[in-house]
């Protein structure tokens, strides 16, 4: 933004002292203000300014990861194109799988969402998100027993994750019939997070 600035000073410098520079010193406010326009349309939203960045450097997979981060949840299938060019540029990024898993779990295609969150914990053992979300897979595939297993690992690692808690007490509750087991995992999810929008529900649950 100090650009245009620079270019007002060397205007009104120019038609003060040389008054024969001033058509120069136009053109030359024209071009930066322009070019300010410009470069505001790029930075308007994370998503045209990581776009604009993935056109411009399209070998940088930092650039790939942080555009398909930016794009909506309509916008999956566009995501997963540049996660899977950030994970062929480097492999190393965590984020790109994790995010890459996230999508293919919420679109039902848990198979591709358990190695995607595999290689982010190879990358980031104690990555509690990608253990809840293998959980919720291993739960969709009905392998309720993995499930626990891994709400179970992450809550040592982080035992105030009340979505871990809120996991458990539904498979307890729907899936394994155990609603003592559940009602304690469901209370402490609500001690945890008394304000989530899901906490009428399970107070019913509870109750029930």
């Amino acid at each position: 933004m100090y650009l245009p600035g620079m270019g007002f000073i060397f205007l009104f410098t120019g038609l003060f002292w040389r008054r024969k520079w001033a058509g120069f010193h136009v053109l030359l406010i024209v071009f930066l203000l322009t070019n300010t326009i410009l470069r505001n349309e790029v930075w308007l939203s994370a998503k045209s300014l990581w776009k604009d960045t993935v056109q411009k450097s399209p070998n940088k997979a930092g650039a790939h990861l942080n555009y398909a981060s930016s794009l909506s949840d309509e916008e999956n299938e566009l995501a997963v194109r540049h996660y899977k060019i950030t994970n062929g540029l480097d492999p190393y990024y965590f984020e790109a799988h994790h995010n890459l898993a996230d999508i293919y779990k919420d679109t039902n295609r848990c198979d591709e969402a358990i190695r995607e969150y595999n290689l982010a914990l190879l990358l980031r053992p104690k990555l509690v998100e990608s253990m809840v979300g293998m959980a919720v897979c291993h739960k969709y595939l009905g392998d309720y027993q993995s499930a626990i297993g891994y709400l179970k690992k992450a809550l040592e690692i982080r035992p105030d994750m009340d979505r871990a808690f809120r996991e458990l007490g539904s498979i307890y509750y729907f899936n394994l019939g155990d609603r003592e087991t559940a009602r304690f995992y469901f209370r402490q999810a609500l001690r945890l997070n008394p304000g989530h929008p899901n906490n009428t529900t399970i107070k019913n649950l509870i109750r029930g």
